[in-house]
């Protein structure tokens, strides 16, 4: 039943002092959830940062991937959906990891310490080198190079 399922965004981490000084990062990425949970019910729809937090004195945004994760294996979702899509466009090694290793894992590990039946887990694939979006991506390339489009060159 599609209202058993859930989706968990994980979000690319920022440093506080940055969100701050008015980088419009976080800002942005949250107009995109609020608008998921109109559409899909603010209960069935999660997030959480991968934050690069190894520093103990610089803050990071919030809620972290695992505290997120920990929430969402504790809800009723019997399936959940995880999409990297509103920060991640393409997979690195790291987010692969993340995405489609980690994160299932850790949903399903905290699933079983809560004595709960793992959800069942469905990773999207990103975009990385689907035709489309690197059709897109060049056009975007060669407007820029040469002064048209919506970007500017640096």
């Amino acid at each position: 039943d599609a209202e058993d399922v859930c989706i968990f965004l994980p979000l690319h981490g920022l440093v506080d002092r940055l969100v701050k000084e008015g980088d419009p990062y976080v800002p942005q990425v949250m107009r995109v959830i609020d608008e998921l949970k109109q559409s899909y019910g603010a209960h069935r729809v999660s997030y959480g940062y991968q934050n690069h937090d190894e520093i103990p004195f610089i803050r990071w945004t919030q809620p972290t991937t695992d505290k997120a994760l920990a929430a969402v294996a504790a809800s009723d979702c019997r399936g959940v959906l995880i999409n990297g899509g509103v920060s991640f466009t393409v997979d690195s090694l790291e987010t692969l990891y993340d995405h489609r290793v980690d994160e299932p894992a850790r949903l399903a590990e905290e699933a079983r310490r809560l004595g709960r039946v793992s959800p069942r887990i469905v990773v999207q694939p990103m975009f990385n080198a689907a035709s489309d979006f690197v059709a897109l991506m060049a056009t975007i390339v060669r407007e820029a190079l040469v002064g048209q489009g919506d970007l500017e060159s640096l």
